[in-house]
């Protein structure tokens, strides 16, 4: 667990001008005068110095860097790190469930969240490392949204993928630089796609289940690089898209009732390894896409 050595001056706040003093206060003005040092004038002065200085050390160590004052290149670079954008110093896992709490919950097994949109939003946007959302089996009147999150990490979201026990609405990724990745979860939608991948460096579907009927995608990826697997999608428009130079591999997905299987357009790619989505119509591309 990350620590700070730095403390407040003068915590019980004795023999301490107030503010309406200290804003008066000559010397605070103009500096101190030689020969006179009223205590009350430093005892304010260095509880401000201090409790600044114990408020930034409190808050690297809460983001998970340790700091103190015995070493002046480590403390710059434990405030590099804390005070730049928020990132995972370690693995991650959180749990949510039906009878969780996002308000007395702490993403514990014990305690998990309600929603996994809170879950989400309590993930730095940087992730390093590997981070895992399990959640638990029930049904989640929710859009989700992994938005803007990078680094070297992946960002993982768990349901159940022997059945569509976890049920959410939509699912969208947008703009991710890390890997972002979700595996057996049930979505429902039926008024727009139901999985998109818009913008991200690399995905992997996994095992999730589309099979309301509906005149939209049930994969749709926009200039992404997405690998999909084992997911069901059924009575969609078009099961798997590939669209503005995606690139997205289709290993053992499956499904029936779509108007078409696979469709890649805008100079989109689609490859294919064991079965497909059936469609009414199999396969099509348009605008330079390619299936092969």
């Amino acid at each position: 667990m990350a620590t700070s050595n730095f403390k407040v001056f003068n915590e019980t706040m004795s023999n301490i001008e107030n503010d309406v003093q200290y804003l008066a206060d000559a010397q605070r003005v103009g500096g101190v005068v030689p020969g006179v040092a009223p205590s009350a004038l430093h005892n304010k002065l260095y509880r401000q110095v201090s409790i600044m200085v114990a408020a930034l050390g409190q808050l690297s160590a809460n983001r998970g860097f340790s700091v103190s004052d015995a070493d002046l290149t480590a403390l710059v670079a434990a405030l590099n790190g804390a005070l730049g954008p928020a990132q995972t110093t370690g693995t991650m896992t959180l749990y949510v469930s039906t009878t969780g709490n996002d308000t007395t919950g702490d993403g514990s097994i014990g305690l998990p969240y309600r929603t996994v949109q809170f879950a989400i939003n309590k993930i730095p946007q940087i992730v390093n490392h590997s981070v895992i959302i399990n959640i638990a089996a029930g049904t989640y009147a929710e859009a989700i949204n992994i938005a803007g999150f990078n680094g070297k990490g992946i960002l993982e979201l768990i349901g159940n993928t022997a059945s569509a026990t976890v049920s959410v609405i939509s699912i969208l990724m947008q703009v991710c630089g890390c890997k972002v990745k979700s595996s057996g979860l049930n979505v429902t939608t039926t008024t727009g796609a139901a999985i998109t991948v818009d913008g991200c460096q690399w995905a992997h579907l996994n095992t999730n289940f589309v099979t309301s009927s509906g005149a939209f995608e049930g994969i749709r990826a926009v200039s992404s690089f997405v690998y999909t697997a084992g997911n069901v999608l059924s009575n969609r428009s078009v099961a798997i898209y590939s669209d503005f130079m995606s690139v997205v591999g289709s290993t053992n997905n499956t499904g029936t009732g779509n108007t078409i299987g696979l469709y890649a357009s805008t100079a989109g790619t689609i490859g294919k390894g064991g079965t497909q989505p059936a469609g009414t119509t199999a396969e099509a591309f348009s605008t330079g896409g390619v299936i092969r």
